[in-house]
């Protein structure tokens, strides 16, 4: 019953992100950190919206990591789960699609994704809570307790995460 409950907070969270990651500067480029109602944005900016390399941190503990265009998730990408493990493939404006077409796609084996979760865990999060109150600080896990398992994204579970995951319209 605990997972479920987890499975459902984890998936209500990767519906509510369906939107735009933009800056309320739409002149803004260059590196940001952004907050949201959901979690955290780090990554790159231009023109105000996510482009390139990012990484959105979900207050219970989720991560995406992959490429941003115009704001939205587009091209390689991993999707991490505390409870249930990770799911990687590309992303089109937003979308889950599977494995890349043409183009590289993401290598993230256990080890790649336990240090994507470690760097989040143990740099992102402290730099982002430096200077700020603690009653203000966005919650950190312990990265040992990760499951680092790659689910496939044709199972159930795999495909209820995918598509899940989409910032898309």
């Amino acid at each position: 019953m605990k997972k479920l409950i987890c499975l459902i907070f984890f998936l209500a969270n990767f519906l509510i992100l369906k939107a735009q990651i933009f800056s309320s500067n739409p002149y803004y480029s260059g590196y940001a950190t952004l907050h949201f109602q959901t979690g955290v944005y780090a990554g790159n900016i231009i023109n105000g919206r996510a482009q390139g390399q990012g990484i959105y941190y979900f207050y219970d503990g989720s991560i995406f990591q992959g490429n941003f265009m115009n704001g939205f998730q587009n091209g390689p990408g991993v999707s991490i789960s505390r409870q249930f493990g990770y799911v990687q493939g590309c992303w089109n404006n937003g979308i889950y699609y599977g494995f890349c077409q043409g183009t590289l796609n993401p290598i993230m084996n256990p080890q790649a994704v336990q240090n994507v979760i470690n760097n989040v865990q143990q740099n992102i999060i402290p730099q982002i809570n430096q200077n700020v109150p603690t009653q203000n600080q966005i919650p950190s896990y312990n990265p040992t307790a990760y499951a680092v398992t790659q689910i496939n994204s044709d199972s159930e579970l795999g495909r209820q995460i995918a598509s899940q995951t989409n910032t898309g319209r």
